[in-house]
C-alpha cells in the first residue's frame, strides 16, 4: 500500500492540475492506482471527468469507480442528477441517455421482481456502448449477487454470459428476483 500511495503521490506531482493527474493516473496499468486516482474527481465533484472515464476507460475498475462516484454525486449533491444528465446529453443519443440515467439511479431487488425491468436490465448487457453494459452488470450484481461471467469490456465471452442471464430469466418466469410469497 505504501508503494502504491507513493507512486500515486509522484504521479500527482507530475501534473499541473489535480484533475489532469487523476486522468493520467487512471490509465495506470496497476488497477489499484487507477482506482485511487478516481477518488480525486469524486471528491472534487468533477462529473465531466467521471463521465469521460466511464465512457472511455478500458479498465473495469476505473469504470466501476466512475459509476460509484457518479452515484454519490447523483444522490448527495443538490442538482447532481441535472449536472450528470447535462454532461451525458453531449455524449449519448436520447435513448441511451435515458437508459444511462435509469441505470445510474439503480435497480432495486424489488424492481427486479418485475418482468419488464428484469428483461430490460438483461437487454442492456447487449448495448453497443461499454458504459451502458458496465452500468447494467453493476446493477445486476447488486440485485443478484452474481455476474454470470459477464465482463463489459470482454467481447469474446459476452454472448455466452448474456445467454446465462437469459436462462435465469427463463427459469424464474421472466424475473431476475422471484417475489417472496
Amino acid at each position: 500500500t505504501k508503494v502504491l500511495l507513493s507512486k500515486l503521490a509522484t504521479g500527482l506531482k507530475k501534473n499541473e492540475s489535480v484533475t489532469g493527474a487523476a486522468l493520467s493516473l487512471s490509465e495506470d496499468r496497476n488497477p489499484q492506482i487507477a482506482a485511487y486516482a478516481m477518488k480525486l474527481p469524486v471528491m472534487l465533484r468533477r462529473v465531466d471527468e467521471l463521465t469521460v472515464m466511464l465512457m472511455q476507460s478500458e479498465s473495469q475498475m476505473v469504470r466501476r469507480e466512475s459509476i460509484m462516484g457518479l452515484e454519490q454525486i447523483l444522490y448527495q449533491v443538490p442538482a447532481g442528477a441535472d449536472r450528470i444528465r447535462e454532461i451525458l446529453e453531449t455524449r449519448l443519443p436520447e435513448k441511451s441517455l435515458a437508459d444511462a440515467m435509469r441505470l445510474l439511479e439503480g435497480v432495486t431487488r424489488t424492481a427486479a421482481e418485475e418482468r419488464d425491468i428484469s428483461e430490460w436490465l438483461v437487454t442492456m448487457l447487449e448495448s453497443k456502448r461499454v458504459a451502458i453494459r458496465e452500468l447494467a452488470i453493476f446493477n445486476l450484481e447488486r440485485v443478484t449477487g452474481g455476474d454470470q461471467g459477464f465482463f463489459a469490456g470482454d467481447a469474446s465471452g459476452r454472448v455466452a454470459a448474456v445467454r446465462r442471464w437469459q436462462r435465469i430469466l427463463s427459469r424464474n418466469n421472466g424475473r431476475l428476483v422471484v417475489p417472496a410469497e
